[in-house]
């Protein structure tokens, strides 16, 4: 048993700490910190990037993305985070060929969210859609953006590809 300090009443106020989805759109952000993690199969890698808001009503505010670049039994799903992690190097200045993600971090970039719906009990998130290089995007008075060119690297999918979660892949296989 552990005897509180102060006794909680039911009507007591609380900030539980979870935050409200971001609205879908443009943001000036910059990668916080970044990790390699395995999958628990062993069958594959994915980058875990801590995106930064950096400026705007949503300064400070994180947003976690998962990019897979190794996953030896679904190459579709590598091709499509390797082409994420070309458009990070893009919009962050790198335009030769890379082998880590070191110099991706603390650079302002402009990130387009989206929302991806929850599933088996996990509630909505944020997800990282898109990276331009901060000059890539103008901002209005009222802090929403307009792309001044189309995207830096166009992903290519197969006709069949119908978006997100369409994908044939089995969840058991990925640590998150």
């Amino acid at each position: 048993m552990v005897q509180l300090r102060t006794p909680i009443k039911p009507s007591d106020k609380f900030d539980d700490g979870s935050f409200d989805l971001l609205p879908s759109g443009f943001y000036i952000a910059h990668i916080k910190k970044e990790k390699d993690q395995q999958f628990k199969s062993k069958l594959g890698h994915m980058v875990v990037f801590t995106w930064e808001i950096t400026q705007g009503q949503f300064a400070k505010r994180l947003i976690w993305q998962n990019v897979i670049y190794d996953y030896q039994t679904k190459p579709k799903v590598e091709g499509i985070g390797k082409a994420m992690l070309q458009k990070i190097a893009l919009a962050v200045g790198i335009t030769t060929d890379f082998d880590s993600t070191a110099d991706f971090q603390f650079i302002e970039v402009v990130i387009k969210l989206g929302k991806e719906d929850g599933e088996n009990g996990y509630s909505d998130k944020n997800k990282v859609v898109e990276v331009f290089a901060r000059d890539r995007v103008e901002f209005n008075s009222e802090f929403e953006a307009e792309t001044s060119q189309e995207p830096i690297v166009r992903t290519t999918v197969q006709e069949d590809y119908q978006g997100p979660g369409v994908l044939d892949f089995d969840d058991s296989e990925v640590p998150f």
